[in-house]
């Protein structure tokens, strides 16, 4: 993960990990119309679609996490994300569960999950970008921790096919 953090950015896959996720789930909902002739409906869609989305998703907590330390008090910075995440990890079940049950319908309800993970995207753009630039990091632990700038020539970008 972090990886990819340093040559896409924390921007970008925060961005690309909500679009992964919002097609994952995408494909949670659409799988019911892959049905066969005798309309027994294929679950390996559906895992498909959630292993796809759990893959978008995967890059979210520990992003968080590197974001949050990046504040002035990183400690209490890393505690209040943790106690968000955890919040919304416990609120989120009853929550799809209460959608379900005012609309009738599962499935809509994971069409709104995935309407909240396509979110992400146009919200990433909220996140610095730190494709250009490095922590450099002292010798003993607790050290100070700054900043260093890269010239483009420095990062090794993706290759766009």
């Amino acid at each position: 993960m972090d990886f990819l953090r340093r040559k896409l950015g924390s921007q970008a896959m925060a961005k690309w990990g909500g679009v992964l996720a919002g097609a994952g789930m995408g494909l949670v909902v659409l799988a019911p119309s892959f049905a066969d002739m005798s309309g027994n409906v294929d679950v390996g869609v559906g895992c498909l679609g959630m292993a796809v989305c759990g893959c978008g998703l995967s890059t979210m907590i520990p992003l968080s996490f590197t974001l949050a330390g990046y504040q002035g008090h990183s400690g209490q910075s890393i505690a209040i994300a943790g106690f968000w995440q955890y919040a919304g990890s416990i609120a989120s079940s009853p929550i799809i569960g209460a959608i379900s049950d005012c609309v009738g319908s599962l499935r809509f309800a994971l069409l709104f999950l995935m309407t909240m993970n396509l979110l992400i995207f146009p919200l990433g753009y909220f996140i610095p970008d730190d494709r250009y630039s490095r922590l450099k990091q002292g010798g003993s632990h607790g050290s100070k921790i700054e900043r260093v700038n890269l010239d483009e020539s420095d990062v090794i970008t993706p290759l766009v096919v």
